[in-house]
């Protein structure tokens, strides 16, 4: 739908997950800067996107409106990348 509309759609996921981190077990991988830098985004996004009493949290993407592709991209078949179990031609340890 966003690529009918000429728009590229970037979900802003890895953030939201070290800020719920920094309320866990997990918390200790995150040095003192980094915590507080975690805080303060947490307090902005609060501030935007208000946490609701059963209610998931908002998602947050970007949106740009690119130029036109100038080439196609190079797609891998899905089975090349995609399967079960453990890596071809390797063992698991």
């Amino acid at each position: 739908m966003a690529t009918a509309h000429q728009l590229a759609v970037h979900p802003w996921t890895a953030v939201p997950y070290m800020i719920a981190m920094l309320r866990g077990p997990d918390s200790h991988l995150f040095n003192s800067p980094e915590r507080a830098t975690l805080q303060a985004l947490d307090r902005r996004r609060d501030h935007l996107f208000p946490e609701r009493p059963a209610a998931p949290r908002a998602m947050i993407f970007r949106l740009a409106s690119p130029p036109a592709p100038t080439a196609r991209s190079f797609r891998l078949p899905v089975d090349w990348v995609l399967h079960s179990g453990p890596p071809p031609n390797r063992t698991c340890k």
